[in-house]
């Protein structure tokens, strides 16, 4: 592929970045492979070696990519070897999203949620009672039909309570997954007929927290997150 020399160098070098990750992450450049020289790279897009030079350090940066003295640089296995720059990056790829990171990631909300749910019984205060209340109550008056609305609340109360845990981390990590949640958030709102159910799962959750029942915050996380699970597993969505 050749980019577009018309565009400036920062545009080159980021187009550079986003085309060496879709082809990573669609297996066209395959774990442990070898990249050709900065030369030929440079030949190949019709870039300046400088580009690539910044380019493939980005890519190393962003856990994509390493390099060995006097051997090159090889594609990583970014599953083992990625950060959070990585999961940013994966986010932001032009690529479909694997039923196997879709999975991964309820896995991982199912970990760090139900933990969230019951710090935020423990610490909360008015202020975030308040937060959290204004976007229930914003949930109580969509239709059933305004999906997209309602996947973007779910986003938001469940950012909401990772910032009302006192983890500064995890509303961080919502925020580097936010088209990934987007994604399961509205395949489950679409395939959802009776919203009042959700609508529970997440009053239980504040109440719960309201009161300081941290078990009671952690049990209801955890059933509105096997509610999520039960229908996409009924879409076939990791399969």
């Amino acid at each position: 592929m050749r980019l577009n020399r018309d565009d400036d160098s920062k545009n080159l070098k980021e187009h550079f970045v986003t085309e060496m990750i879709e082809q990573i992450l669609t297996g066209k450049l395959s774990v442990g492979q070898k990249l050709p020289s900065e030369r030929i790279i440079s030949e190949q897009m019709g870039i300046s070696r400088n580009v690539v030079r910044v380019g493939l350090a980005e890519l190393t940066t962003k856990g994509f990519l390493h390099t060995e003295a006097r051997r090159g640089t090889f594609v990583n296995d970014y599953i083992r070897e990625g950060n959070l720059l990585t999961l940013e990056a994966v986010r932001s790829a032009q690529v479909p999203t694997t039923p196997l990171i879709l999975r991964s990631m309820l896995d991982f909300r199912m970990a760090i949620s139900c933990d969230a749910a019951a710090l935020g019984a423990r610490r909360r205060s008015e202020d975030d009672l308040v937060r959290l209340a204004k976007i229930l109550d914003e949930q109580a008056q969509l239709n059933n039909d305004e999906n997209e609305t309602f996947a973007r609340l779910d986003f938001l109360y469940h950012k909401e309570i990772y910032i009302v845990s006192g983890n500064i981390v995890y509303p961080m990590i919502q925020n580097s997954i936010f088209s990934m949640h987007h994604e399961l958030a509205l395949a489950f709102y679409k395939a959802l007929s009776d919203k009042d159910k959700i609508k529970r799962g997440h009053c239980g959750i504040y109440n719960a927290i309201r009161d300081q029942d941290e078990n009671g915050a952690r049990k209801w996380m955890q059933d509105v997150l096997e509610l999520g699970t039960e229908v996409l597993a009924k879409l076939s969505y990791f399969s």
